[in-house]
């Protein structure tokens, strides 16, 4: 099994992606949003894991220290945001960072 995890409710497409494996491949993918129910599933599913989906960095991070809390050795794979990614959720109100990276 497969845990994609991801906090953010955003409707974008990385979230997309998240909603679609857990959809489309419920047999392979469970898909976690909050760091209690990864630490809950990492402490009683641990051997029936073989990786962690990080959507963002700071899933990462917390997907590192559940790993580390619960004394596992589970490789973690990080996504990276290609800057056309920000283009389906991208206003003036969004993120005045997001929107300055974004334009240069």
């Amino acid at each position: 099994m497969i845990i994609v995890f991801s906090r953010a409710k955003q409707l974008n497409g990385i979230n997309q992606i998240k909603r679609t494996l857990s959809k489309n491949h419920s047999d392979k993918f469970f898909c976690i949003e909050d760091f209690f129910s990864l630490y809950s599933v990492l402490s009683k599913k641990k051997h029936k894991i073989t990786s962690i989906f990080c959507l963002s960095d700071s899933d990462f991070i917390l997907a590192i220290s559940a790993l580390q809390m619960n004394k596992c050795q589970i490789p973690v794979v990080l996504t990276v945001y290609h800057p056309k990614q920000w283009l389906t959720s991208l206003d003036s109100n969004y993120s005045r960072t997001k929107t300055k990276v974004f334009r240069e």
